[in-house]
């Protein structure tokens, strides 16, 4: 009796989590779609930075000291990058 209650718990927190992801990837599409073609190469543009940043970051080789001067480096371009890239997509709508 009690496992049934907490198989039906689980099960319905898990369609919960199932339905706000759905909803999350849908927001994101739309959002997505809303952009205008320069907007959406910027937005590609800084995932495709992000994801070389965390690719190299991994086979960075060197001692310690210059590892952590380029992550330094790399997350202060990223900061850059995304607030550049961020504060142009949202220029649009405040105009």
């Amino acid at each position: 009796m009690l496992a049934d209650i907490g198989k039906e718990r689980i099960e319905s927190a898990l369609s919960g989590v199932g339905r706000d992801l759905d909803d999350m990837v849908g927001q994101g599409k739309r959002f997505v779609e809303g952009l205008d073609t320069t907007e959406q190469l910027v937005l590609v543009g800084l995932i495709l930075i992000g994801l070389f940043y965390l690719v190299f970051g991994h086979f960075q080789g060197g001692d310690p000291d210059e590892k952590a001067g380029g992550r330094f480096v790399g997350i202060m371009f990223m900061m850059v990058a995304m607030a550049a890239g961020l504060g142009w997509m949202a220029s649009d709508y405040a105009a």
